[in-house]
């Protein structure tokens, strides 16, 4: 179950990068000001995160269930009303989150998506936690031999900016 959920998230995380402009980089300070700017909005996206567990994955135009990651799909008591998934949206664009998230219930960690580097909150503090992310160096020893890579940057509390390659 644990190599079946670690190869979903790995499957998620390349979609999120497939996704992505990588030109479209932001600094750490212009993510950082966003995010001191809207703290409590992201704290609210959050907490609907946590309340629609049932939906993984929630973006503009689809969403991905915990065990049903087609779309479209027939509708099911678990999807999100239309004003809910409004509401998601407007805080999407509020907070410049051009993937929406990804929300991974079984490791406690959500990912807010930007691009390249997104937005991340994690139950537990993730390795390693560095002071920038603005020139991500992926040739660390603890990298070696690995094909998925990532770096972080405390914001507050809970909260870290995300940087990751495959």
């Amino acid at each position: 179950m644990i190599k079946k959920s670690a190869k979903l998230l790995i499957i998620i995380l390349f979609l999120l990068s497939l996704s992505c402009d990588l030109g479209k980089d932001v600094s750490d300070d212009e993510m950082i000001k966003n995010f001191q700017n809207n703290e409590a909005d992201f704290e609210r996206l959050r907490q609907m995160a946590i309340t629609d567990s049932e939906v993984m994955r929630i973006d503009y135009d689809f969403t991905w269930l915990k065990d049903d990651v087609s779309f479209p799909r027939p509708k099911s008591d678990k999807d999100l009303s239309e004003e809910r998934w409004d509401e998601y949206r407007k805080l999407f664009k509020k907070l410049k989150l051009d993937n929406g998230i990804v929300n991974y219930e079984s490791k406690k960690i959500i990912f807010f998506s930007v691009g390249a580097k997104d937005y991340m909150y994690a139950s537990e503090e993730p390795s390693p936690v560095l002071d920038s992310l603005d020139q991500p160096n992926f040739n660390r020893p603890e990298f070696e031999g690995k094909s998925s890579k990532t770096l972080y940057r405390k914001l507050k509390g809970n909260w870290y900016l995300y940087y990751g390659v495959d």
